[in-house]
């Protein structure tokens, strides 16, 4: 909720600049830092994490370290390559650059997220789904977009914010305020079908017609505030629980 509210912010801007990495990077910070005080649980394995989790403490770490440097490894291989020929695939075709950037690269991305998430929801672990796709989000929101006005800078060669086109802005407003409708849907840990249905449906309409980015970003909005005060009882019940948490009581209380 921090990190959507606080994107709302970057449009109004119209840049990129350190303010924001220092913000979310903190935001991401005070994630990571949650997460550890959250009581252990039995993690749902399945497959190639059930056989990596039988090996001992040791051969564990080293086999988890050698699939994630491979894994940056081949992203520091492939990415510029494979945004190189997106743009001149888009010019060959004469299909819009903007259009294969935005839809094309980060469903090529998160097809592997989406796979584990769609496998965790047909073994019934809700949870685990639902914990995936968070996590991703807040990843997204706060360690992916604090460090483009760092990247951006180090190509430069000096410290400047990253310039927002309008074009793009509406798409910051527009994925903010679905992604705040989101959040007040998830209050009551859960994500009922005319929840998804909505969050499908403005999603399809504003890819069929994308000039309407604005329009559709007001009515994430209202649907946000109405859901919200529907439900507003049980959400001063999660604010509640999450200021006491915060403050160092325990689930129950004490």
């Amino acid at each position: 909720l921090a990190a959507t509210l606080y994107a709302f912010v970057i449009p109004l801007k119209g840049a990129l600049s350190w303010v924001d990495l220092v913000i979310l990077g903190a935001v991401f910070a005070v994630y990571l830092w949650r997460l550890t005080k959250l009581p252990p649980e039995a993690p749902h394995l399945v497959g190639p994490a059930r056989t990596i989790a039988a090996l001992g403490p040791a051969r564990r770490r080293l086999v988890c370290g050698v699939l994630a440097l491979g894994s940056a490894a081949l992203v520091l291989l492939v990415a510029e390559h494979f945004a190189e020929a997106l743009v001149s695939t888009g010019e060959i075709l004469h299909v819009d650059e903007f259009f294969l950037v935005q839809w094309v690269a980060p469903l090529a991305s998160e097809a592997p997220e989406f796979v584990v998430v769609c496998i965790f929801a047909w073994r019934a672990a809700a949870t685990a789904a639902l914990g995936t796709l968070v996590s991703s989000k807040i990843n997204q929101w706060t360690l992916l977009v604090g460090m483009l006005p760092l990247i951006y800078a180090i190509s430069l060669g000096r410290l400047e914010p990253m310039p927002l086109d309008g074009r793009q802005s509406q798409e910051v407003l527009l994925t903010a305020a679905q992604s705040l409708f989101a959040v007040v849907l998830l209050l009551d840990l859960r994500l009922s079908l005319w929840g998804a249905g909505l969050i499908f449906g403005l999603f399809a309409v504003q890819f069929v017609f994308p000039d309407s980015r604005v329009e559709v970003s007001i009515l994430y909005g209202i649907l946000a505030i109405v859901t919200l005060l529907q439900g507003r009882k049980r959400s001063l019940r999660v604010f509640r629980f999450a200021a006491r948490h915060s403050s160092g009581f325990d689930a129950d209380g004490s």
